[in-house]
């Protein structure tokens, strides 16, 4: 009898909250094993030589790529930061898994939408700032291997992520401050923990291309933030706003980054939450 040997898994990224709670799902995952206890120190993926280096000593089956500059000011002030993270590091891992017949996961983002009123589908993209630029240049050389890009938004409580949604929502409320909720920008996240799950069921299939990952309803930033503190029992001094991407002062940013995940569905034959329902699941403690 031939023994089934476990898919080696390695995660780039693997120190930020993505990363954090899929490594944690995967060493509990009897199919898979995780290669990254192996590394301590961080490892500069956006160099091809380290990159090349590493990943040939590893040897890992799937890539799943979690490494990324996310926060849009940082990005739009350190170009060249943003890019060296956000589309050399997957050139890189897209070159390798392309020569040694390897998998890639890549994790994008929902900020590449920004479709008026209508729940965008795979085939849009929006370039608003040098976020979602650098997001779709990675999608590029993704699609270059066998590789899986999953579109997502994700929420969750994780205190060591200061700049957080829900975090930024916890200082407000501890600080008495009134804070601008802005009720023109929508979007489709997902709880992380749901999230990770899915991925980890997937990345083992053969389908390859882009994909929506998200809940199956769009809501407002301001509802989304009034719902959660509702379900956690704190109060906050908000005022309701429209996001004005006029002001010169502020980087422009999507309104509608919500996403139709029908293709998803239909294809992994995975059946997405609402939004509502993945609010209920957030216990901030």
């Amino acid at each position: 009898m031939k023994i089934k040997l476990k898919k080696k898994i390695f995660i780039t990224g693997s120190e930020g909250f993505l990363g954090t709670v899929l490594k944690n799902e995967i060493k509990i995952n009897n199919k898979f094993y995780l290669l990254n206890n192996k590394f301590k120190k961080k490892i500069d993926f956006s160099n091809i030589e380290n990159s090349n280096k590493i990943l040939k000593k590893i040897d890992p089956d799937i890539i799943i790529n979690c490494a990324a500059k996310t926060n849009v000011e940082y990005c739009e002030k350190n170009k060249k930061e943003a890019f060296n993270s956000n589309v050399l590091v997957v050139k890189n891992l897209s070159n390798f898994c392309k020569k040694y017949n390897k998998r890639l996961i890549q994790i994008s983002s929902d900020h590449v939408y920004n479709k008026k009123n209508k729940l965008n589908s795979e085939r849009n993209h929006s370039i608003t700032n040098f976020y979602s630029y650098s997001k779709l240049k990675g999608e590029f050389f993704a699609k270059k291997c066998n590789s899986l890009i999953l579109r997502v938004n994700f929420f969750g409580h994780n205190k060591k992520n200061k700049k957080s949604l829900i975090n930024w929502i916890l200082r407000a409320q501890k600080n008495k401050l009134q804070i601008k909720l802005f009720k023109n920008i929508y979007f489709t996240p997902l709880y992380i923990y749901t999230l990770s799950s899915i991925i980890i069921k997937i990345m083992d299939t053969k389908k390859n291309g882009i994909f929506n990952l998200g809940s199956i309803n769009k809501i407002s930033k301001s509802n989304f933030i009034i719902a959660v503190a509702k379900k956690n029992k704190f109060k906050l001094n908000y005022k309701l706003e429209n996001y004005n991407n006029s002001k010169k002062s502020v980087i422009k940013r999507p309104l509608n980054m919500s996403m139709n995940t029908k293709k998803f569905q239909k294809s992994f034959k995975i059946k997405l939450p609402k939004i509502e329902d993945e609010i209920k699941k957030l216990l901030i403690k």
